[in-house]
């Protein structure tokens, strides 16, 4: 009897278990179902979608870096960069000689001359000279210059700083360089037109950002390597140098006399057809009052 009743209890334990087996290999076969009809129902796009999402999210944010990244400017040490510029007049003995004073100096200093012009009248003589100094000889340059100099008709010194605008210009090359990148990475990943214009034409509009920094930093940085110093020298000359003695006047009279005489010759082996046309004019007109007169009489 015992042995009867377990084989029985065994016999229902394997039969529950067989149902929940059933059950749970049922429902999981649903959940599978389910979940195979979910992703076949999807729309075919649904990648695309995912990364217009991302392309319009990087967008924003490359356009948030762009509006603040002027604002957040980090001030790091920086080399101090200074525009020194001068202006310097003054009278001279001797021009000639001071000039030679002067081209020692820009020897001497690895400077050189950007531009000159002189003039000469009729009792000065002026000279003037635009000089390229290197930025650390400026000072001994000028002093060197202004040494035994009594009197200065103008003299003017003067020192920009620019280090500011320097450094702000090259971190806003950076930052702009950087956010370049950031687009180009993400042309990469464009899929449809609209967003390779898109990101093509904000590549352009930085790029001429970048070129205008650049050319803005590099004038910067000639006009600190390099002062300018731009100096005036004249010489007054005495005037009794000009009058002429009266034995030079005259042998000057005289030659000028004889070079007109020359130049109208000179003049008329110019004009020799208008000569002839007029000679031959005046024969033929002679000619033709003659015979008029020899037939007035003959009548």
């Amino acid at each position: 009897m015992k042995n009867l009743i377990i084989v029985i209890a065994s016999v229902f334990v394997v039969s529950c278990s067989s149902n929940s087996s059933n059950e749970f290999s049922s429902s999981e076969g649903e959940s599978y179902n389910a979940a195979s009809k979910t992703e076949a129902s999807a729309p075919m796009y649904y990648e695309d979608e995912t990364y217009t999402e991302e392309y319009e999210k990087s967008i924003d944010d490359m356009s948030s870096v762009n509006q603040n990244h002027s604002n957040a400017t980090e001030k790091i040490p920086f080399q101090q960069k200074l525009i020194k510029k001068g202006n310097i007049g003054f009278k001279t003995n001797d021009v000639h000689t001071t000039r030679g004073k002067v081209n020692q100096l820009i020897k001497h200093h690895n400077a050189y001359v950007a531009n000159e012009t002189e003039d000469y009248y009729s009792s000065r003589i002026n000279q003037y000279i635009t000089i390229k100094i290197p930025n650390a000889n400026f000072e001994k340059f000028v002093d060197e210059l202004c040494d035994g100099v009594d009197k200065f008709d103008t003299k003017s010194i003067k020192v920009i700083d620019v280090t500011d605008e320097f450094v702000d210009t090259e971190t806003r090359i950076e930052n702009k360089k950087a956010l370049e990148q950031k687009y180009i990475t993400l042309l990469e990943k464009a899929k449809t037109i609209k967003e390779i214009l898109e990101i093509e034409n904000e590549i352009n509009y930085l790029r001429l950002d970048i070129e205008s920094a650049e050319a803005h930093l590099k004038s910067l940085s000639s006009q600190v390597a390099f002062s300018t110093l731009e100096l005036y020298i004249y010489e007054e000359t005495s005037e009794v140098t000009h009058k002429e003695e009266p034995e030079n006047r005259f042998v000057k009279g005289f030659k000028g006399g004889w070079n007109a005489v020359v130049n109208f010759f000179v003049a008329l082996t110019y004009a020799w057809p208008m000569i002839i046309i007029i000679l031959i004019s005046i024969i033929v007109i002679k000619t033709l009052l003659k015979r008029r007169q020899n037939k007035a009489k003959q009548d």
